[in-house]
């Protein structure tokens, strides 16, 4: 486990489950000092529960209804005026969990601060394209946040935000298959989402540009070719995702009914 100086502020370490059992423990053991550990579990069926348990973590359940509504149920649950949310495959190194006692403790009128992630994908730890520094905003006052959208739920803040300097560290993909199946639900998701919302560009226009730009962007404009073959895999894929979700926007678009 980690160590970190005792805070005057209150913080509580949150995540949420489905079927975590593979990385669970190390990001569970990474969150050891917290004031507070929950888990939100949405319906595990493997060693999720017991994993968490024997952690020594709150445990709760919730029925999943999308990231949105599972993330501001954890906000909700959470105890401790601050909160930090990391994702299961995710972990608090010793650098960063003693910044986070730091900066909370010295807030101010900052109400969240965004977090860099650095992410192993096909085993590197990259450091270019998309994925590094990926900041992302995790912790946060519990009072002056709120969430929005679905699959790509982001965190509002209700006031300033600062930026720490240790980097989260995310497991990635188990492999590309598991990428792939996650880049089907997500893009399902996204595709519904535009289409309900009416929002979005014209599919079949995007379908043409989004794809190859979204490529240049990760690989040249952002250097992922500096991560060798994962650079290259990872920008095709995430190009392939975008794709896929102005196809399934068009497809909903155009969709006819039997008979017509």
């Amino acid at each position: 486990g980690v160590a970190a100086q005792a805070s005057l502020v209150k913080i509580s370490a949150c995540t949420y489950t489905k079927d975590n059992a593979d990385t669970l423990a190390r990001c569970l053991d990474s969150l050891r000092w917290a004031d507070e550990v929950m888990v939100l579990d949405s319906g595990s069926t493997d060693a999720t529960e017991a994993i968490a348990k024997q952690a020594g973590a709150r445990w709760e359940f919730r029925a999943w209804t999308g990231f949105k509504d599972q993330l501001t149920h954890v906000r909700d649950l959470a105890t401790h005026p601050w909160v930090v949310v990391v994702d299961a495959d995710e972990s608090v190194p010793a650098p960063l969990a003693e910044e986070i006692r730091r900066k909370v403790d010295a807030a101010g009128d900052l109400v969240a601060f965004a977090i860099p992630r650095e992410t192993r994908y096909l085993g590197r730890w990259l450091r270019h394209g998309e994925f590094f520094p990926d900041y992302t905003l995790r912790l946060f006052r519990k009072d002056a946040v709120h969430y929005e959208g679905e699959p790509h739920t982001r965190l509002v803040p209700h006031g300033p935000v600062g930026r720490l300097g240790n980097p989260l560290r995310h497991e990635g993909f188990k492999s590309l298959a598991d990428q792939l199946e996650t880049t089907q639900r997500y893009s399902t998701s996204a595709a519904a989402e535009m289409h309900r919302t009416l929002a979005g560009p014209c599919p079949a226009l995007a379908m043409v540009t989004r794809p190859p730009l979204r490529f240049l962007k990760a690989y040249v404009a952002k250097g992922g070719f500096l991560d060798g073959w994962p650079g290259l895999v990872l920008a095709a894929t995430t190009a392939h995702y975008v794709f896929l979700k102005y196809a399934k926007l068009w497809e909903l678009t155009h969709a006819r009914r039997p008979g017509d």
